[in-house]
């Protein structure tokens, strides 16, 4: 688990102050959860580093001398260079048990291409539930032995234990190899798709 450094920052900061700060390596944040007072704060880290964060990412963050573990709650990007503008952090003890969105990853090819099939994930993200300590970044499906006109529904995927999903549809596709002139379903990626974030509207300290 990744550790990162944040001090706490003032809520009266103007928008030009803000992004000489994100020029700095200094990335507005907020820190919230049960067990600390909410707080905005200033994530020291690299624009480059820290555009590769996904909701449900973990951290140990060190604060005021002290390190709590925290989770990705939400990344607010700029809606035309992707770079961050803003992070949510949600503070949670191990035991905590919490509701998480985490995104599905494929590992390996599907022997279905290599007669001519062609993979399409129709879901990218899954909701679980678990205590912290127990809830992955992210879930990796396997799909080496994925043959043609096959497909993994969430009720294949396999599950940390301590960990349960709340997706109302178990039969829901995941993943599904079919040859290309099979019509899928829509609003699907081929895989290996690029993971974005949605971009959200910026609260107003974070505007450009």
């Amino acid at each position: 688990m990744d550790t990162i450094n944040v001090t706490e920052r003032e809520t009266t900061l103007t928008p030009k102050e803000l992004r000489m700060a994100r020029g700095k390596n200094q990335i507005p944040a907020a820190i919230y959860g049960k067990s600390v007072e909410s707080k905005s704060i200033f994530i020291k880290a690299p624009i480059k580093h820290v555009e590769s964060w996904k909701r449900g990412k973990h951290f140990k963050v060190k604060i005021d001398g002290q390190t709590m573990r925290a989770t990705v709650d939400e990344v607010q990007r700029d809606p035309v260079k992707r770079t961050p503008l803003h992070v949510s952090l949600h503070a949670v003890s191990g035991d905590e048990e919490m509701k998480v969105e985490v995104p599905i990853t494929l590992k390996g090819h599907a022997k279905g291409q290599k007669q001519g099939g062609v993979t399409t994930q129709t879901k990218k993200f899954i909701l679980l539930k678990g205590q912290f300590r127990d809830l992955p970044e992210e879930l990796e499906v396997d799909i080496s032995n994925l043959d043609v006109n096959e497909h993994i529904e969430i009720k294949d995927l396999s599950l940390p234990k301590g960990v349960e999903t709340l997706e109302d549809n178990p039969n829901q596709n995941v993943i599904v190899c079919s040859f290309s002139n099979v019509s899928l379903e829509t609003n699907t990626e081929q895989v290996m798709p690029e993971e974005t974030e949605t971009t959200a509207s910026p609260a107003d300290e974070i505007a450009s």
